[in-house]
């Protein structure tokens, strides 16, 4: 399995709460203008500002099936937050098997 970091369009529709720290995240990745497909790797970091932030909890990884360009993951990051609004960042790879 390798791939390399890719750029891409990711817009988010929705998030919803699943408990005190669960959460689904449901958006659409675009790749070279287009809906992507395919399973692709998203490494999930949470910070606490859009820039120069910390990161507050752990790093998730999960590998969705993106079918024309929608995913949904859920997530859990744990007691982590507070009244201040968090930042997801999403670096995405797309797996190659070999």
């Amino acid at each position: 399995m390798a791939g390399a970091r890719r750029a891409g369009n990711l817009q988010f529709s929705t998030a919803f709460a699943q408990g005190k720290t669960a959460f689904t995240c449901q958006g659409q990745f675009h790749e070279d203008d287009t809906n992507a497909n395919g399973t692709y790797t998203m490494i999930l970091i949470l910070y606490d500002a859009v820039s120069d932030g910390n990161q507050i909890g752990s790093t998730l990884t999960t590998s969705p099936t993106i079918a024309n360009g929608l995913f949904s993951v859920n997530l859990d990051y744990g007691n982590v937050f507070n009244n201040n609004p968090p930042w997801l960042d999403i670096p995405i790879n797309k797996k190659t098997i070999l």
